[in-house]
């Protein structure tokens, strides 16, 4: 009887092994597939924080290109404002504007005659090189004659030796 007894336990052990065994195997199924869905789930959670990641890189680059290009018209607009201010200033001093009207004639006027005294230097300075051109072409001839005559009167008196 203790054989068909000890029989009896292998057997209820056995079949609770092999239950054991199923249910671990299912477990085990289980855990397989969360952590499968698990995997999706962070690897489309990674995909997402990189889009968004990428979303916000793009909209600072655009909201400190807009920062920038907002200080540039800034300035352009602080130029303009100064040269209305000053335009305006003037308009309103008419005595201002008569000035400047006669600031601009003697400028003018100034410029006119630097101009002219400009032309007449470039003339004289034309007419200096003209004339030291004449100057050294009789210089050089002046000297050619005289080393000729030179020659000439050397041949002459080697000829009377001989």
């Amino acid at each position: 009887m203790a054989v068909e007894t000890a029989q009896t336990r292998l057997f209820d052990q056995r079949q609770a092994l092999t239950q054991a065994e199923r249910n671990a195997e299912a477990a085990k199924k289980e855990a397989n597939e969360r952590r499968d869905e698990y995997d999706k789930l962070l690897k489309k959670a990674q995909e997402e924080e990189r889009a968004l990641s990428e979303q916000i890189r793009l909209r600072v680059t655009a909201s400190e290109q807009a920062r920038k290009d907002a200080s540039d018209a800034q300035a352009r607009i602080d130029d303009a404002q100064e040269v209305l201010d000053e335009a305006e200033e003037i308009h309103a001093t008419p005595q201002e504007t008569i000035a400047l009207r006669e600031q601009v004639s003697r400028e003018q006027a100034d410029y006119d005659r630097q101009l002219d005294a400009v032309e007449e230097l470039a003339e004289n300075e034309r007419e200096l090189r003209r004339g030291t051109l004449k100057q050294r072409l009789i210089l050089i001839a002046g000297i050619a004659l005289v080393v000729v005559i030179v020659i000439a009167i050397i041949v002459a008196i080697v000829m009377n030796r001989n």
